[in-house]
């Protein structure tokens, strides 16, 4: 699962698939809060799905992001301190950041 903003040009978010507990609501929200504090954007924010390998980039602008055995987090929401919140979203246990 990946989170995007910007038409790609920033990857917020991967997670595998088996790592999320949450609902599709509760992704929409968390791409709209990630969104609204880096890019602004609702027009070029997306959520989708893709079959990588473990270890394989996602490519995008700002980095690009990495498939991981759970979740990768882009470092501008790592330096805010947002990590567990994400986190917790993903995993089912808060409706949002």
């Amino acid at each position: 699962m990946i989170l995007e903003g910007d038409h790609g040009g920033q990857v917020y978010v991967v997670a595998r698939a088996a790592y999320l507990q949450c609902d599709e609501s509760a992704l929409e929200q968390l791409l709209a809060d990630l969104d609204a504090l880096v890019w602004n954007d609702p027009d070029s924010r997306r959520i989708y799905f893709e079959c990588l390998p473990v270890g394989s980039g996602v490519p995008g602008g700002m980095g690009g992001g990495q498939v991981t055995e759970s979740i990768w987090i882009h470092p501008e929401f790592n330096d805010k301190g947002l990590a567990t919140a994400i986190e917790g979203v993903l995993r089912g246990l808060r409706p949002r950041v």
